[in-house]
């Protein structure tokens, strides 16, 4: 059997089996909708679980942002303040910003300022 002739019935087995499948769904969509038809209250349960779903969802997102927010705060002791910066940094980075305050005597803000560490803030109109 030639190579063309196996690609041509893959393909065809391909094709089939996504036939098949639209077919399923088909069917499952008709079964659903006649359900639907015969029992109208049953779209509150569907929409409420939607939106039970969405918002679960949505909170997940938020609260994996807020996890990455907080890995970017570095808290500042003298003034009380929270630098944000633009990534979590790493610890050579950390010795470098530390290194700028002990030995040129900058403040956490100017050392990360100068290392260009600091999250760029959009401005507010």
């Amino acid at each position: 059997m030639s190579e063309v002739v196996k690609d041509k019935e893959i393909k065809k087995t391909w094709k089939e089996k996504v036939h098949d499948e639209l077919t399923v769904w088909k069917e499952t969509g008709k079964i659903i909708w006649n359900n639907l038809k015969e029992h109208p209250e049953a779209i509150g349960y569907f929409v409420s679980g939607l939106i039970t779903i969405g918002g679960a969802g949505i909170a997940l997102i938020s609260n994996q942002q807020n996890k990455v927010e907080e890995g970017c705060k570095i808290h500042d002791e003298m003034t009380g303040f929270d630098w944000v910066t633009d990534h979590k940094l790493t610890n050579q980075e950390k010795l470098e910003v530390n290194g700028l305050i002990d030995n040129d005597g900058y403040s956490l803000g100017h050392a990360l300022d100068t290392c260009g560490y600091l999250k760029k803030e959009k401005k507010r109109r």
